[in-house]
This record gives structure tokens, sequence and C-alpha cells, in this order.
């Protein structure tokens, strides 16, 4: 995967302070070690389904939020990850976690509210994804419900979706 490469600046109208808008981007324009997030896109159900896998790292993350939704053809999509295949999270700290909520929220359609279900099973990713939750809620322009789940399930039901997942 080559580096991400931006055109004009993602956060030029978010309202991130200055420091926290250098953070970001310094975020995204780092290469990503290994990229151990599958994605798919179903056009037909406006759906992102993201699977990381293995050893999950800040680059990891933060890549595939610039590649994903820097996209045209998924604004306003709704997104699905599953984090039961993660073994490990390397870029484990608060402030990360709100580095990434912040970016994503920028990054959020303005034109539409979609939903973005975090399946977790174990602990620790179950605590991280509700502190996603709780940030992007405060994230401005974040126009994207989110909610964790540990039951598959559940979180299909929540997003209003029938698929097959391994």
């Amino acid at each position: 995967m080559g580096k991400n490469t931006l055109d004009k600046p993602l956060l030029a109208n978010a309202t991130l302070g200055s420091e926290k808008k250098q953070a970001v981007k310094q975020a995204i324009y780092a290469e990503p070690a290994s990229m151990p997030i599958n994605y798919n896109i179903d056009h037909d159900q406006c759906l992102v389904m993201a699977t990381p896998h293995g050893v999950l790292t800040d680059g990891d993350v933060f890549g595939n939020q610039q590649e994903v939704w820097s996209r045209a053809d998924t604004s306003g999509y709704n997104e699905l990850i599953d984090m039961t295949g993660v073994s490990q999270i390397e870029f484990i700290s608060a402030d990360r976690v709100a580095d990434l909520a912040d970016l994503s929220g920028s990054m959020d359609s303005p034109a539409s509210a979609s939903k973005l279900a975090i399946i977790a099973t174990a602990e620790l990713h179950f605590g991280l994804g509700r502190m996603y939750q709780a940030r992007r809620e405060m994230a401005e322009p974040s126009t994207k419900v989110v909610r964790v789940f540990r039951d598959r399930q559940e979180a299909l039901q929540w997003l209003g979706i029938r698929i097959e997942m391994p």
C-alpha cells in the first residue's frame, strides 16, 4: 500500500483546536505498517464492513479511516466493524482514541446521518469501542451514531441489515 496523500486538507472546516488538527493530520499521513483490516463495500445496502485481524496498530486504524472514508462512493454509508479477529491493539491511549474520533467525525457526510456498529467481545476492545463512541458523540461535525455490541446479530439488527457473515 502506498503512502496516503491528500490534495487538500481534510480538516479545513473541522472545529478542532490547532494542536489537535496537527496531531490528526500527522496520523493520517502516516504510512500504515501492514493494514490488517479487510473491508468490503456493499453499495446495495450502503454499508462498509471492516474486519480487522491480528495486531492492530495506530497506522492501520488511521490509514483505513483515510482510505475508506475519503472515497466519494462511501459518503453517508453505514459501517460495521467486527473486532472479534483482533488479538492485540498497539495504540491504546485516550488521546489517540480522541484523535481517531475527531478525524472520523470530520469525514462524516454532513448531508445525512449514518450508523457505525462495532462488534467487540474482548473486554479491552469493548471498552475502547465505548470510549470511541463517547468521543464521537462529542465530536463536531460528526453525524454518525456509534454503538458497541458484543453480539453480531444485535449489531446487524440495529443497522437494519441482513447479511451472512462467517
